[in-house]
Formats: structure tokens, C-alpha cells, sequence
């Protein structure tokens, strides 16, 4: 058998063994593709082997752990008037998933949930005095933390408990600085589970050490040459990379020998699987799709208007 078949075949099997809990099938195809182009950064197999063993090194986080761990947390850690912090965008985040499902199991009222963009209820707060839960996924440095809860402690002072899955030293070393110096937190709770994230330079061996370090002096900013505040993190959240990694594991604007480099993760991992969910049921069910538009929803004349229809169908649920 060819080397290199082998070698695809051994790193394959063991990928398939070492992933098989923590995404769908689906992920893990997409997963898969992303390896092989990772690996096609290296031409020799040392290298290869290098980068094999980065992945392999990683902190690879499932949703459903995180989602299952916040939701506990969040439940046990929940008193009558207790405020939850809604601070991100997206609707898919593991915080806000996990606001939707406490609003949808009764555990909390609408009325209970602060949005960071929401001045009014801000305002409504003034002068008082809270309990409040925040609560993420993942916290490298804390900044983002501190920043949400440093924007209401600007309108009211807080009692806040702090709920996060996957954390480093130096991020509960920085909220605990930040929470004991303000005046506005009453009393403040670090919440963690054991998910301590170490930095790259605590996991690799020196050789490896080495290779991460020859690419990383190849990144034009070099503030942030091992992630973000140089974080140097080397964690998977779902199949997402936070831009505390390595910036080897997420960042393609690295140069090696005029080439750019193919980072093994990109922000947009999920929206990927998704889209490749949407085809697989698009193409397995479009004709009951097809008919069930047509009986019970609409009169489609054509199948050009029920593709236009799934579509927005699709993008609105």
C-alpha cells in the first residue's frame, strides 16, 4: 500500500474514533475536510505529523456538554428575581440558547432578561440593587465578560454570580481583580466547571514547541502572534475556534513561502455544517417538501416557485 494512503487511512480511523462523541456525522465530514486541507500546509511528513498532533492536542468542547453543563449550572445557581445577562448577538450561542430554554421551561420571565442593547431597561434599573447571573462558554482573557458586566454596573449595583464552562488562569484572574475593585459589585461568585483550558507552551512537546513558534514569528501582528491578548489557547467550541487560539488553528492570513496558510478551523464552522444539514434534507425530502407545499400551504404552479418557498422557509426557521 502507498505511504501516504496509509498514513490518510491511519490518521482517518483514529480522527473517526477520537471525534465520534462529540459531533454528528455531518460535523464530522466537514471536520475531516478541514484536516486534510490543514494538512496540505506541510509537504513532508514530519511536519504533517506536527500539525496531526495539534489537533489531537486540542480541547474539542461538544455543544450538547456545554449547553447540558450552563443549563445546571444556571438552574441551581437561580433565585426568585435573579436577572440573566443576555450580552451576545447571535441567537446560536450557548448562552443565549440556554435564555431561551430557562424562558421556555418557565424558569425565568422575560421581564428577567437584560439585553445589553437595551437602554430603557437599563434605565428602569437605576439607583437599585440586583442579582445577577452571566454566564459563556468559553472566557480566554475575560474582557468580554468584564465589559458586559462593567456596562450595568453603570446604571445599578449588582450581586453577580459568574457561570462559565471553559475558562483559563488568566481570565478568573482578571475578573476577580476587576470585580473586587468596583464599588458597584456587592458581592461577586466565579462559577466554573473543571474545563481549565492551558496554554499551548503547557501542552506541547519541545519540538512541537518549536514548529508552533517557527510559524507564529511568520504572523505580520505580532501583539497577538498566539492569539488574542496572546491568549495562546488551543480549544474547539463545536467545531468553532475562538480568536484566542493559536492563530495557526484559525487564521489564514499567515505566509509560508508565498502561500497562504489553511487554518484547520474558521469562525463560521457551524454555519457550514448547517448549510451541508439544509442540502442533505433539501435533496432526501424535496418531493414530500414539494407535496406538502402544494396540498397544504400554497398553490405552487411550478417547482422553481416551491424551491423559492423551502428558502425562505428555511431561512426563517
Amino acid at each position: 500500500m502507498d505511504w501516504r494512503l496509509y498514513k490518510m487511512i491511519k490518521w482517518k480511523n483514529r480522527a473517526d474514533e477520537f471525534f465520534k462523541d462529540k459531533f454528528t456525522s455531518i460535523a464530522r465530514k466537514s471536520i475531516f475536510d478541514s484536516i486534510e486541507k490543514f494538512l496540505s500546509n506541510e509537504k513532508s511528513d514530519i511536519r504533517q505529523t506536527f500539525l496531526l498532533d495539534i489537533i489531537f492536542l486540542m480541547d474539542w468542547k461538544s455543544q450538547s456538554d456545554i449547553i447540558l453543563y450552563l443549563h445546571d449550572c444556571v438552574y441551581s445557581n437561580l433565585t426568585v428575581g435573579n436577572f440573566v445577562l443576555k450580552f451576545k448577538e447571535s441567537a446560536m450561542s450557548s448562552s443565549n440558547q440556554i435564555i431561551s430554554k430557562l424562558l421556555e421551561n418557565g424558569y425565568i420571565f422575560s421581564d428577567n432578561v437584560l439585553n445589553i442593547n437595551n437602554i430603557e431597561q437599563f434605565e428602569s434599573l437605576r439607583g437599585r440593587s440586583i442579582d445577577l447571573i452571566i454566564m459563556d462558554d468559553f472566557s480566554g482573557t475575560g474582557t468580554t465578560l468584564w465589559k458586559a458586566i462593567k456596562n450595568v454596573t453603570e446604571y445599578c449595583k449588582i450581586r453577580i454570580k459568574i457561570i462559565i464552562y471553559a475558562w483559563t488562569e488568566k481570565c478568573i484572574d482578571y475578573l476577580s481583580a476587576k470585580c473586587s475593585e468596583s464599588a458597584e459589585i456587592e458581592s461577586f461568585d466565579i462559577i466554573k466547571s473543571a474545563n481549565l483550558i492551558r496554554r499551548y507552551d503547557d501542552k506541547l512537546s519541545r519540538e512541537l514547541l518549536d514548529y508552533v513558534e517557527s510559524i507564529s514569528y511568520k504572523i505580520e501582528d505580532t501583539r497577538n502572534r498566539y492569539g488574542y491578548k496572546n491568549t495562546g489557547t488551543m480549544i474547539s467550541l463545536d467545531g468553532l475556534s475562538p480568536n484566542n487560539n493559536l492563530p495557526i488553528i484559525w487564521k489564514s492570513d499567515i505566509k509560508i513561502d508565498d502561500r497562504s496558510w489553511t487554518p484547520l478551523l474558521n469562525r463560521d464552522f457551524k454555519t457550514e455544517v448547517i448549510n451541508k444539514f439544509k442540502d442533505i434534507v433539501y435533496n432526501k425530502y424535496k418531493k414530500e417538501f414539494f407535496k406538502t407545499y402544494k396540498e397544504n400551504i400554497v398553490k405552487i404552479s411550478n417547482f422553481k416557485e416551491f424551491q423559492i418557498m423551502y428558502i425562505l422557509y428555511s431561512f426563517k426557521y
